[in-house]
């Protein structure tokens, strides 16, 4: 800074501010491209309401299941744990606000799982809130 040159009039503060107020049109310009590009990037991973990524499971099935399964109190882990190894099924949630576990077993109708179940279950029907799979080609 010069003698006699002062903060306030033609000093290199108000230099600085004159700079910077030229280029202020292209830097808004750069931070909107670049939230449209975070936007863009957003929506493409489905991160801001876009469907959501199918999510897999053992076996490669989807996660929802196909049946609501309400287990009897008599039911014990290892016995539920062998069943679902045997039977190539899977517990996917639950419970659920009926009380009961949604089951995924594949290749399975709703009277062969209750009558694979036994004792192990007190109810087994459809799930509403999961489509039916499509068959096969």
């Amino acid at each position: 800074m010069r003698a006699g040159e002062s903060f306030v009039e033609g000093g290199w503060l108000t230099r600085v501010a004159d700079w910077l107020s030229a280029r202020a049109a292209l830097v808004l310009l750069l931070l909107m491209v670049q939230l449209g590009v975070l936007v863009a990037l957003f929506q493409m991973s489905g991160a801001l309401g876009g469907p959501a990524a199918a999510t897999k499971t053992r076996g490669g099935r989807a996660g929802c299941g196909m049946f609501e399964v309400v287990f009897s109190p008599a039911a014990d882990l290892r016995g539920l744990r062998q069943w679902a190894l045997n039977f190539d099924a899977q517990v996917v949630a639950g419970p659920n606000s009926r009380g009961a576990f949604e089951l995924s077993a594949p290749q399975m109708g709703t009277d062969d799982l209750r009558e694979a179940l036994g004792p192990l279950a007190d109810d087994v029907r459809p799930n509403p809130l999961c489509p039916p799979e499509a068959p096969a080609p």
